[in-house]
């Protein structure tokens, strides 16, 4: 059954849009549903067994087509206690994309990062619960009980919350949708790691193309107090980053350039968006672009060109001015125009 989810990722979304558009909301759920969800899927939960994951991934190039291949591994005992290794071409081990690398590696860099937190922790642990909805949708054949928010309208900025589909009477989320719908995250084989919901299988994509690919070879329990003696300390240099979600970071904007909507999309009676990974220096000015997925490379650049303008309020981290690492999605449409 579960094989059968992995079907094309633009079918799946438009499957959600008519099933959200068809159905009725149901009643709300338990405000403790979402925190069954986390403790069912994420394996990094305090009291969890301290474990070394290993995953080889394909990536994708913005087309969808596959492009590199690499690996990684993880070793964990605590939270907070945890050293990855990354094997790709152009990263660094700690795969982060070194000091001028160019838009591709930064790109890769930022999507295994994503592949490397949907294998270890693939449910957000942070939520609204008042917002939380459920509803019944269909997937081909498949009906999945789902857990998200309302539907609403969509900003240039948006970020909603997202929305968890598991099988029926269950806690094994096989399908995770964010951003507003943009990035799907797909677990169409999963088995059980100390009663932990594990994916054997991983597949993020983005505005319904493929952007990254994962396949698990280790799951292994460790000894903690070996792990902590035999795995070296991770060095950091230069400056922190802290890492905030689109959402988070869209409410910290002061300065707003529009968007130039491109003359061929309005012609064409185009709508389309764009998802781009953002660094947000400490004087809030924006101070890397790097496209992450895209419906047509017209929008690409009538986005960045727009949102390098922007400017946000500076990010505090223990009272001192930090950098940000985010996301930010911005939307084009014609609005019946």
């Amino acid at each position: 059954m579960r094989r059968m989810l992995a079907v094309a990722l633009g079918m799946m979304l438009a499957a959600w849009a008519l099933a959200a558009r068809a159905q009725g909301d149901a009643q709300k759920p338990d405000t403790d549903e979402w925190g069954k969800l986390v403790a069912a899927n994420n394996l990094d939960l305090k009291g969890n067994t301290p474990f070394h994951l290993g995953m080889t991934f394909q990536l994708y190039d913005l087309n969808g087509k596959p492009e590199k291949t690499g690996s990684f591994e993880v070793w964990w005992t605590a939270p907070g206690k945890q050293r990855s290794v990354v094997h790709l071409d152009g990263l660094n081990e700690n795969g982060i994309a070194p000091e001028g690398a160019n838009v591709a590696l930064v790109r890769d860099s930022y999507l295994v990062g994503e592949l490397l937190e949907a294998a270890i922790h693939p449910v957000p642990s942070v939520r609204t619960p008042t917002d939380l909805l459920t509803r019944t949708v269909k997937f081909g054949k498949i009906e999945l009980d789902c857990i998200g928010p309302k539907p609403g309208p969509l900003d240039a900025m948006n970020a909603r919350p997202g929305t968890a589909c598991v099988t029926p009477h269950t806690t094994d989320v096989l399908i995770l949708q964010g951003l507003g719908g943009k990035m799907v995250l797909i677990r169409p084989g999963t088995g059980k790691f100390h009663g932990t919901c594990v994916a054997l299988d991983l597949r993020i994509a983005y505005l319904g193309k493929d952007a990254i690919a994962g396949k698990l070879t280790t799951l292994q329990v460790e000894d903690a107090a070996k792990l902590e003696a035999e795995t070296p300390a991770v060095t950091t240099s230069g400056a922190p980053v802290a890492r905030m979600s689109g959402s988070v970071i869209a409410g910290q904007r002061i300065k707003f350039t529009e968007p130039n909507y491109p003359e061929a999309a309005k012609i064409g009676h185009l709508s389309g968006a764009v998802l781009l990974g953002a660094v947000i220096g400490v004087d809030g000015n924006v101070r890397r672009l790097v496209p992450i997925a895209s419906t047509d490379p017209m929008f690409t650049y009538a986005a960045t060109d727009a949102v390098k303008r922007w400017k946000y309020l500076p990010y505090l981290l223990n009272g001192e001015p930090t950098e940000v690492d985010t996301t930010i999605t911005v939307n084009f449409s014609l609005n019946g125009q």
